[in-house]
This record gives structure tokens, sequence and C-alpha cells, in this order.
């Protein structure tokens, strides 16, 4: 939050707002056009600035709204009170309706906010136009382009069959660098395609055990384990409302996560969850390299690397397609982790209705 800078009131406040609220009154619109009030109690010292949502003029200020203000004024708590009761008036009716909110503060008096439920709807709308926009251009971005380049990289194949060794190894080099070029764009066009996919191809959620669907994931790498000298351990899981079949994505994303940063040790996994505050806990504890505090929140975002491609292969976007993939289930993927002691991915999921009990096992 800025720094509020005081101001007199504009002169017709007074009019319209308690005089106790005008002495205290503190005005300042940032770059952005939102405008902050302070506001407070008789005899109270100022208190710190709250988002006023609408940007509203204070000597225009609705006569509802300067009535509320007073009954708020005649309650105003003492300093030392901060821990009291919130209050709330709702001014007006239908969309354009504004809500006035006031907390009590340590200092004495309320820390008044005021929401104009209108604009809060109209933004909430032109961010849904956003984010779908952003999302048509995600998938046509990655679905258009690839028959290009398909072409491209199946030409470049035929030059490297045909011609290696029959001009000389700087041209051999060049087809070999335009192959290699032309496979990562297809891999990430193909990662972008996926992570697109998750909002506009997902299916109803419904119930869905966690257990037998782990299981039937852990078969698929239950080979690779074994070969390594691992081992993958599931304990019980509680059944969720979601879309099973990009739960088994999340699943498999965060295996093969386990999989490709196990470092020189055989890998080992556990996975179990717990039903907590009425949410599904899942956690997924590997033992491999782990991961620095500081790159804990930058790993979920798309193509974001901590290593070289020659070092562990990859895109850089299997954690973005699960946070995606959580999100959309309206839940939270979090990470604790250090470098030489593995990683713990947090996964919270809304429990199927009806469904509060211990979680079964798998």
């Amino acid at each position: 939050m800025q720094e509020v800078c005081a101001e007199a009131p504009p002169a017709a406040a007074s009019d319209t707002i308690p005089a106790a609220f005008a002495a205290g009154l503190v005005v300042h619109r940032d770059p952005g056009g939102v405008l902050w009030v302070l506001a407070r109690g008789p005899g109270a010292p100022a208190l710190a600035a709250a988002e006023v949502g609408a940007r509203l003029d204070p000597a225009r200020l609705p006569r509802e709204l300067a009535a509320a203000l007073a009954e708020l004024d005649e309650t105003a708590p003492a300093a030392g009170g901060g821990t009291g009761a919130a209050w709330s008036r709702r001014l007006g009716a239908g969309a354009e309706a504004l809500e006035l909110r006031a907390l009590p503060a340590p200092s004495g008096g309320w820390l008044v906010q005021l929401l104009d439920r209108g604009e809060v709807a109209r933004l909430e709308r032109a961010l849904a136009r956003a984010r779908e926009e952003l999302q048509q251009f995600a998938y046509a971005a990655s679905h258009d382009l690839r028959e290009p380049l398909r072409t491209v990289a199946s030409f470049c194949e035929l030059l490297r069959r045909r011609y290696r060794g029959r001009l000389d190894e700087d041209a051999d080099t060049f087809i070999d660098f335009a192959v290699d070029g032309a496979r990562r764009m297809q891999a990430l066009l193909e990662a972008l395609l996926e992570f697109s996919r998750v909002e506009t191809r997902g299916g109803p959620l419904v119930p869905v055990e966690l257990g037998p669907l782990v299981a039937r994931v852990a078969e698929a790498f239950a080979p690779r384990f074994a070969e390594l000298g691992g081992s993958l351990q599931i304990g019980p899981l509680p059944v969720v409302r979601g879309d099973a079949r990009q739960l088994a994505r999340l699943f498999r994303e965060l295996l093969d996560n386990a999989l490709r940063y196990r470092g020189e040790a055989p890998p080992r996994v556990q996975i179990d969850g717990e039903v907590r505050d009425g949410v599904a806990c899942i956690r997924v504890q590997d033992h491999g390299i782990g991961i620095p505090p500081e790159f804990h929140e930058r790993v979920f975002r798309i193509f974001q690397r901590l290593h070289s491609r020659d070092e562990i292969p990859g895109t850089g976007a299997g954690l973005a397609i699960c946070r995606r993939i959580v999100e959309r289930h309206g839940g939270r993927i979090g990470l604790e982790s250090e470098p030489g002691r593995g990683a713990t991915f947090l996964v919270e999921l809304p429990l199927a209705e009806g469904v509060s009990g211990a979680p079964a096992t798998a």
C-alpha cells in the first residue's frame, strides 16, 4: 500500500460527512486511480488507509452514507479496542449498491472501507473476458502452429538423412541444430496446448476416490521405480470432488517430477492424505535433490526451469499444469523443500459432498 497524503477535506464534505470524520479525512488517489479514504472516531489519532473500491468524489457522498457514518461515529471504539467486532452496512440497492465496512483499530476509532458492488462486478466480468481471450490465444498459438512446425521438422529430418556426410561437418552440425530446435519447439507447443486445455477441455467435477486412482497411476511407474531400485508407497487417501482424468494427470506429473529430480540415490516417494478442516490434504513426498526456498513459487510458472536441458530434460511446464489443474478444482498446491532434502508437494482439494471423515485406504 502506498503512503497516503493528507489533504484538506473538500469544502462540501462537511455537509454530508459527520464533523468528527471530516476533521480526520485523508484523501489520496494513487496512479491507478483508486481512491483511498481514512476516517477516524472522535479524539482518536489517524488510522491507516482503507481501500474505497468506488471512485467517488467525497463532496458527493450520498446522504445514506452520511447517516451510516454518523451511526459509526457514535460507536467508535476507544484506543486499544482493536479486537472488537466488525461493523457493516449495505447502502442502496441493486447492482450499484455500496457496502460500508469498518474494523476497530488498536489506535482507536474505525478503519473504514467502502466497496462499490457494481464496480466489483464490472471488474470481475472484465477479468473473466480477459482470461477467456488469453486461453483462446494460447490454444490457437499452440494448436495452429503445430502443423507448419511439423513440416519444418520433417524436412529438417529428411535433410539430415539424405545429406549427412555429403556436404561438410559444418552443414551436418547446422542441420542437427535445426532438427533439435524444431523438436524442442514441438515439445513446448504440446505443453502449451495441454496447459490451455485444462480449462477448455475439463470434465465435470464428481466424487473421485483418490486411492484407486493413484494406485492405477502408480502401476505405470512401477517398472521405472523397480529399475532404479526405488520405492513408491501409497497411504490412505480421501474421496474428493474432481475430474478424474485431470487428477490422474496431476499425480502423473508429480511422480514424473520425483523421478526426474531424484538425484543419485534410488527414488523414494510417499503419497498419503488426510481430511483437515473439511478439506482433503494430500502429500506427495520425495527424497530427491530438493528445491531452494527462493524458487518455490517460480517452479509453478510455465516454462520456468531451474536446470538446463542438458542437465535434466523437460519443458518446464509440468508443475504449471499441476497448479492449473488444482486451481480449476478450487484447491491449492504448495511446496516444502530444501536442497538435498527432497520435496513435499502439498495439495488441497475440496471433499466430495457428504464426505467428512477419515480418508479411505488405497
